[in-house]
């Protein structure tokens, strides 16, 4: 499931790896089924955790790729000096 949201949408995939990963199983019925998918993933894929990690690293990467976050950055560096 988690592929086929990625290969319609990259950023609701990440979303949903997010989901997975760190969202609490639901007990309230209209989230049974997603509570049933999230726990089948967890057990049968732990490199789960390590994929959202290396999807939050690249996220950083891109932000630090953009000037204007690149230059808030710098100056905010500056201020503290």
């Amino acid at each position: 499931m988690l592929e086929q949201i990625r290969a319609v949408n990259p950023e609701a995939g990440a979303r949903f790896l997010e989901h997975l990963v760190l969202q609490k199983r639901r007990t309230v019925s209209s989230w049974r089924l997603l509570s049933r998918i999230q726990s089948d993933v967890r057990s049968q894929d732990p490199s789960l955790h390590t994929e959202l990690a290396l999807t939050y690293i690249d996220e950083v990467l891109s932000f630090l790729s953009d000037d204007a976050t690149s230059k808030l950055w710098r100056a905010k560096g500056m201020g503290l000096s």
